[in-house]
């Protein structure tokens, strides 16, 4: 009924039980170790004859009462062994909460991959920068991503959605070999009503499809389709085929 002071080791055979009346930590494990080393540590082991794929390691459970008085296990984390080939070990950290009503599985971290949401159910992603509470924000029920938005609307289908400042929203791709200043690489901007799709450099900018180019617009601000050279100077429009030009429109 008080407290329990042993000098050795403990060691019980069976299942343990330590209670509280008030909200005092239940259990410390202390180290007075002073060195670079871990401590205190607590260690999950399960100690098999005969280890398997799959293997549960160990599982930390939070359990709680419901308002009808069912205890409940609200949360818990489980570890596997995915494999168990001497020197090609690998394990799977597994964190599930309860949903609706029924537990579901939330984070999986294995070897190979990290999933986030693996039971499919109508679940958001959301990270926060220090400006924006919704910079990154992956929209489960409408399977949308929106960029500083948590309402990524789509006309229709999947896809991206980037909300900016003053309606301005704006997409880089930077060209990082010359250290991605702001004068690098292919931008799409909508501002207002208006939408701009630009080169920051003096370069070509081409469309492609079904593997071959189509168009291609020029530094000097010529457009050509359906070819890939020119022989003019100055802006305008050049339009050809396999065959060769079939017409030219020049700037006025």
């Amino acid at each position: 009924t008080g407290n329990l002071t042993i000098a050795g080791a403990l060691s019980a055979a069976a299942a343990s039980t330590i209670t509280v009346t008030d909200n005092s930590d239940t259990l410390t494990l202390k180290s007075t170790d002073a060195d670079e080393n871990s401590g205190p540590r607590l260690s999950l082991t399960r100690d098999s004859a005969n280890p398997a794929v799959n293997d549960f390691m160990g599982l930390i459970a939070f359990n709680g009462d419901d308002n009808a008085g069912n205890v409940t296990r609200y949360a818990y984390a489980v570890a596997q062994a995915t494999n168990v080939t001497n020197g090609s070990e690998e394990g799977k950290f597994i964190i599930h909460t309860m949903v609706g009503g029924t537990e579901r599985q939330r984070i999986s971290i294995a070897g190979a991959e990290t999933i986030f949401n693996e039971d499919s159910i109508d679940l958001d992603f959301r990270v926060e920068s220090d400006g924006d509470a919704n910079m990154l924000f992956v929209d489960g029920g409408n399977n949308a991503v929106g960029i500083a938005t948590n309402s990524p609307l789509l006309a229709s289908g999947r896809g991206i959605v980037v909300h900016g400042a003053a309606s301005v929203a704006r997409v880089e791709l930077r060209n990082n070999t010359s250290g991605g200043a702001a004068t690098d690489g292919m931008f799409l901007t909508y501002s207002g009503n208006d939408a701009f799709v630009g080169n920051r450099e003096a370069g070509t900018i081409q469309f492609w499809n079904n593997g071959s180019e189509r168009a291609r617009i020029l530094s000097s601000g010529e457009l050509l389709i359906g070819k890939s050279v020119t022989t003019f100077t100055t802006s305008g429009i050049t339009f050809g085929n396999t065959t060769g030009e079939i017409a030219a429109v020049t700037a006025a």
